[in-house]
């Protein structure tokens, strides 16, 4: 019976308008925002019959402290935030309004715990910055090089030499959260 739902996503997906994906992230926002609530609480959801017991012998793990938002499980969650910021950046919605619900989401991202969304993110990303560098290198070959482009360029080298620090200063704690020790 899924083969049957692919054909009424597919219409769906290809009748929906700008707003109905603004809308569609919004409420995935909201439910970041439940997710995050949650997290902080210390509970897994704040449905009960999706409730599980949260705090387990291996507090420090994150991978044990997952939420799962209004969903029925965490990856589901975080599959959902997943798909909000590829839409947000598909968009380009770049108002202080989804600029701020990007922000819940990262924020969600992490308490979920998702390792295949994290990883999914970073090369995303990784890959989104690469264009953006690549047109700044062909800006700067055709001695065309705007000065808003360099300074964001010096801007995102910066911020990422600060990551890539951090990420070598705490390997060690990053690789036993993803290895679950």
């Amino acid at each position: 019976p899924y083969y049957f739902l692919l054909f009424a996503t597919y219409f769906i997906a290809k009748n929906l308008k700008k707003q109905d994906y603004q809308l569609l992230i919004l409420f995935i926002g909201f439910e970041a925002l439940v997710g995050i609530f949650e997290y902080f609480t210390g509970i897994s959801s704040v449905i009960p019959a999706n409730r599980t017991e949260l705090l387990t012998d291996k507090q420090h793990l994150m991978y044990y402290n997952r939420v799962f938002g209004l969903s029925s499980n965490s990856s589901v969650f975080a599959y959902k935030i997943l798909t909000a910021i590829l839409l947000l950046h598909y968009l380009k919605l770049n108002s202080k309004k989804f600029k701020f619900v990007l922000i819940i989401l990262f924020g969600a991202v992490i308490v979920s715990f998702n390792r295949t969304v994290i990883v999914a993110l970073i090369i995303f990303y990784a890959l989104y910055y690469a264009n953006f560098f690549k047109k700044i290198a062909v800006s700067v070959i055709n001695n065309r090089i705007r000065r808003d482009h360099l300074v964001l360029a010096i801007v995102f080298t910066l911020i990422f030499a600060v990551i890539i620090g951090f990420f070598i200063i705490k390997f060690q704690d990053i690789y036993v959260q993803f290895t679950r020790n």
